[in-house]
């Protein structure tokens, strides 16, 4: 993972590149999920990404100035930990104290902390057509259900909702009183299943996306334009006040070794 708010304070980079950093980042992990081959890759995927937005300054990509997109990337976001939590439900991997999946209580906890800390997951969600399947109401295409609320269902009806809780940053009077609230909007069995079934059509959500906010026809998204310790060494010294590679030759050195920096 990057984080894509070191390097650029000196620089002369305009304002929301830090913010596209992110966003950059964030795709590459969307399309290392689309691209998993098993359930053991899909998961590790989900888990880095969850990580990634929980432990890393990601203000500038809620603040960027392409709202509209920030807001797709988080319903997109939440449709693929929704998609694993389904993948995970179908091979029976989905329950309390898997000792091959051990991070399935972190990895909700951790939803639940962004939904907490971003208003931008608060708020998002699937439309109904993403969720009900040849619905008799008229209007269900026209409901929005917010992700978070069906993680929360996901950990209910599997029987790992007691490990969400017992997570230690969790235990706060704030995060009893957002478990309470959550268990009033758990979806009913019924409806969870009929959802399950569709596997939240990720896939056909995905390629909309991709085709969305692509750089080109193929829809290609993420890469590392936004990655500056991937320029040549003289681009990043013109952006510099001092007009100096803030790299020193030493780690400039590590980097075409392969090496990565890492950032205290």
């Amino acid at each position: 993972m990057r984080d894509c708010t070191r390097l650029t304070s000196d620089t002369d980079i305009y304002n929301d590149f830090a913010g596209y950093g992110v966003q950059e980042v964030i795709e590459n992990q969307l399309l290392h999920y689309s691209q998993a081959k098993t359930l053991e890759e899909r998961w590790m995927a989900v888990t880095g990404l969850t990580y990634f937005l929980s432990c890393c300054e990601i203000g500038p990509w809620y603040m960027q100035d392409d709202g509209e997109r920030t807001a797709a990337t988080a319903s997109m976001i939440g449709l693929t930990v929704l998609h694993a939590l389904s993948m995970m439900a179908k091979a029976k991997e989905l329950k309390p104290n898997n000792h091959k999946f051990k991070d399935i209580a972190l990895v909700i906890a951790n939803v639940l902390e962004l939904v907490k800390a971003w208003e931008v997951f608060e708020h998002s969600g699937l439309d109904g057509h993403d969720v009900e399947a040849d619905s008799e109401e008229e209007d269900e295409e026209s409901k929005v259900y917010p992700w978070p609320e069906i993680v929360f269902s996901y950990a209910h009806h599997y029987g790992v909702v007691n490990d969400v809780e017992a997570v230690p940053f969790l235990n706060t009077a704030e995060y009893t009183a957002l478990f309470a609230n959550a268990e009033a909007s758990v979806w009913p069995e019924k409806k969870m299943k009929q959802a399950d079934g569709l596997h939240w059509k990720y896939r056909t959500r995905f390629a909309a996306f991709k085709k969305r906010y692509g750089k080109n026809a193929k829809g290609e998204i993420g890469g590392k334009k936004y990655d500056i310790t991937s320029w040549p060494s003289y681009e990043r010294a013109e952006l510099c006040y001092d007009k100096k590679d803030p790299i020193p030759p030493k780690i400039r050195r590590g980097l075409a070794k392969g090496r990565k920096i890492w950032m205290e």
